[in-house]
């Protein structure tokens, strides 16, 4: 049986991983100004201090977001080709392909995380620096994309 599920999600993510993930590994003099927009475009939207550092041109392998890198290269080399072919596996109805997927999903629940760890902590940290700032120490709620968490930080 076709799973339904992944198709969509590979519609989604695949072209992000290609057109954002991926440009710090593209040979810049190759890179479509387009697609160069796009990122700035991405970075002014969602104020992403990740994708930023990149297009900043941050060494990821070095410094404060060695992390970053690590899973950048991981996304490149394991993920992305490992979801082709479980897309590829589930579609023509492969139980088989499940144990590779089982390790997609490991390695990418791993990876996430510390990237949903950081963008909350940097967002508290802005919070109470603005805050501290303005001489404001109540308790607040903080809107973060789709999430709302409250602040006493």
């Amino acid at each position: 049986p076709r799973n339904v599920f992944d198709c969509p999600f590979s519609a989604e993510s695949h072209p992000a991983s290609i057109l954002l993930d991926f440009q710090k590994f593209y040979p810049k003099p190759y890179v479509p100004t387009l697609i160069l927009r796009m990122r700035q475009w991405w970075v002014e939207i969602s104020a992403d201090p990740l994708v930023a550092a990149a297009a900043r041109g941050d060494d990821l392998l070095h410094g404060e977001f060695v992390w970053f890198g690590c899973f950048a290269w991981l996304e490149l080399i394991f993920e992305f080709p490992v979801f082709i072919l479980g897309v590829r596996g589930s579609w023509n109805g492969s139980r088989s392909i499940y144990v590779l997927m089982l390790a997609y999903d490991a390695s990418t629940a791993t990876t996430v995380l510390p990237c949903i760890v950081y963008f909350l902590q940097e967002h508290l940290n802005m919070t109470r620096k603005t805050r501290e700032k303005n001489g404001n120490g109540d308790r607040q709620r903080v809107r973060l994309g789709n999430f709302q968490i409250f602040s006493s930080v």
